[in-house]
């Protein structure tokens, strides 16, 4: 199947899926996130997703989709929708297009998680949950992907799915488990074509949060989002240096944002 996998890595060798991890970190650096612990914003976006994910909300497809910008507590309502739904029993796979944003992903849902709670759901990328490589026999090289026949989860959450493409985004839904999409609808589609996953969210996240607010850089984006330039008195603080104002000013807002969302 051709759809390589964004990971870096070779694609001649099994040394390619080496970088992945089933799982992710049971030691916890922060405080569990719980429903206490939502905006009211988010708490009502977390009680209609939860009771969808435990068949309660019958009126959604199975694939859903929620977007915020950066700051807006995307993966602080992900982490109390897994927290949740471990309580319940449920197994979740969490995803990414890349790799990038898979290991970031994996490292801030280490920080809100309790001994023992999602040791055995995954943490990856997308590609490495769908597909399995085929090795020629001799030679160990990888020389095609195939998909898997089935996943044994109970829900699917995508971050940064504005990242995923129509063609894979078809190949999550045939397994017929619940899709949770998460990311920006400010970004740019895939660089392969103009289809979006989140150019029309089922759920928006709006409130930018105070641990959030002090951030120069996410203040920067949603200024430039809000009114389409960049400011003029800010140009002349020391943080926006040269190579930054000079990259901002060829730059799309939603360009601006997307870059900002991989790395914060």
């Amino acid at each position: 199947m051709k759809n390589p996998d964004p990971v870096g890595g070779s694609f001649g060798s099994l040394h390619y899926l080496s970088s992945e991890k089933k799982g992710v970190s049971k030691k916890t650096k922060g405080k569990v996130i719980t429903l206490s612990d939502l905006s009211e914003e988010q708490a009502q976006i977390f009680k209609t997703i939860l009771s969808w994910a435990l068949d309660e909300e019958t009126s959604l497809p199975n694939l859903v989709t929620m977007a915020g910008f950066a700051g807006t507590g995307k993966t602080t309502l992900i982490s109390a929708l897994g927290h949740a739904l471990s309580k319940k029993g449920l197994s979740i796979a969490y995803c990414a297009f890349t790799g990038k944003a898979a290991n970031v992903l994996r490292h801030k849902l280490a920080d809100v998680m309790i001994e023992g709670e999602f040791s055995h759901d995954y943490c990856g990328t997308i590609h490495r949950m769908l597909y399995t490589p085929i090795v020629h026999e001799k030679s160990q090289k990888i020389t095609g992907w195939k998909k898997q026949k089935e996943l044994s989860y109970d829900l699917i959450v995508v971050d940064e799915a504005s990242m995923v493409n129509e063609e894979t985004v078809k190949d999550l839904k045939s397994y017929g488990i619940k899709i949770l999409a998460v990311g920006d609808h400010g970004q740019l589609p895939p660089v392969n074509g103009s289809f979006n996953l989140m150019q029309r969210p089922m759920f928006r996240l709006e409130t930018i949060h105070r641990q959030a607010e002090g951030s120069p850089i996410i203040a920067l984006s949603a200024h430039i989002r809000k009114y389409g330039s960049l400011p003029r008195s800010w140009l002349n603080q020391e943080m926006f240096a040269k190579d930054l104002s000079s990259s901002v000013k060829i730059m799309q807002a939603t360009q601006l944002d997307g870059l900002l969302q991989s790395e914060y």
